[in-house]
């Protein structure tokens, strides 16, 4: 029920570091959500997994594209969002491109009146302006698809170009991923019907848990899902990164505080919050016990030299604040700068 120090630095080593390939990939994050170590995943387990899947930013709408009971569940987010033209000009410039890569050169010429009855009707239902269906991209990609087709002559069994629709396409390929993909995440009613599906579509046993075997199957026809670990590798990389660069900040300063009190005299260290170490107040030295953050990152600190005490404040910056001038017997080097090499020599 707990986690100790070594533990944590482990676990933080191993999500820091990308696995050498797609299988230990895949065994980690199967070793991530088999939370009771039983070597299966539930339902629940499973529920956890995907949603952190689906959910991490270098998840994408393509994943939604892959088979038909995804694509209607995203539709129906669609629908309450009445956008669903975005998704039908999608699946049908897709329908149009795939009739295309269907036929020979010589069928092509052959078939021009089905291939261009199936563009017009793209064209007219979504691209035209005040179209029912109208879809939303640049102006200016409107007019040049629209000029390329005043330019085909139907009757003459001219061919509507196989790409005249791909950048309409990708324009609302990339509204629908960045838009509506990224809400459908927080959409709990659909994600959960999806979960469901996704759930069955891995249980091929339908025995109610996952083995190794049957996510590895199921992963490799969703290469995607590694994305999540990806993800994770970068956040816990970064956050190390930092955590460690902060640390060396630390001990550098440390060193230097002990290389300023050997080289003029301070008996202690005087630190703040962040282990700040200002530089040495004149000859004397600084009682730590004595020493007092004060407001805006400033420190006050007791120094004694040659009997005498009195209370000196220093900002973030280590300049001398306060109390300086008033002190017997201290030289003018003592006012807020590091002595110099003449006064070290004296």
């Amino acid at each position: 029920g707990s986690v100790d120090v070594q533990e944590f630095v482990l676990t933080m080593s191993l999500l820091a570091t990308p696995a050498t390939s797609l299988d230990a990939e895949q065994d980690l994050i199967f070793a991530i959500f088999d939370v009771d170590g039983s070597g299966t995943i539930d339902r629940e387990e499973f529920g956890k997994m995907m949603r952190a899947t689906l959910r991490c930013k270098m998840t994408h709408l393509d994943f939604c594209m892959k088979t038909e009971d995804r694509k209607e569940t995203f539709r129906r987010h669609l629908e309450g969002e009445y956008s669903t033209e975005t998704l039908d000009f999608y699946n049908s410039v897709q329908e149009f491109r795939d009739l295309y890569d269907s036929l020979f050169e010589d069928e092509q010429e052959e078939a021009a009146d089905d291939i261009n009855e199936l563009g017009m009707l793209i064209y007219q239902d979504f691209l035209v302006e005040g179209a029912k269906k109208e879809v939303n991209i640049p102006g200016k990609l409107r007019k040049i698809i629209e000029a390329t087709m005043k330019g085909i002559n139907i009757e003459e069994k001219q061919l509507i170009p196989a790409d005249i629709f791909n950048k309409a396409q990708q324009e609302v390929y990339q509204l629908m991923n960045r838009d509506t993909f990224e809400r459908f995440k927080n959409n709990d009613a659909l994600m959960d019907n999806m979960l469901t599906q996704l759930y069955n579509e891995v249980d091929v046993e339908h025995n109610g848990s996952i083995t190794v075997a049957e996510y590895k199957v199921w992963a490799n026809k969703n290469p995607e899902l590694t994305n999540f670990l990806k993800d994770l590798h970068e956040t816990t990389f970064s956050g190390v990164s930092k955590a460690a660069g902060l640390e060396k900040r630390k001990q550098r300063r440390i060193s230097e505080a002990r290389i300023n009190r050997d080289s003029y005299g301070v008996s202690s260290l005087m630190t703040d919050q962040e282990g700040f170490v200002p530089p040495d107040s004149g000859r004397g030295s600084v009682g730590s016990r004595d020493n007092d953050l004060v407001s805006g990152g400033e420190v006050e600190g007791t120094v004694s030299r040659r009997g005498s005490e009195q209370k000196l404040k220093f900002s973030a910056n280590g300049q001398r604040l306060s109390g300086a001038s008033e002190m017997t017997g201290v030289d003018d080097n003592a006012k807020g700068e590091t002595p110099n090499e003449e006064s070290k020599l004296n």
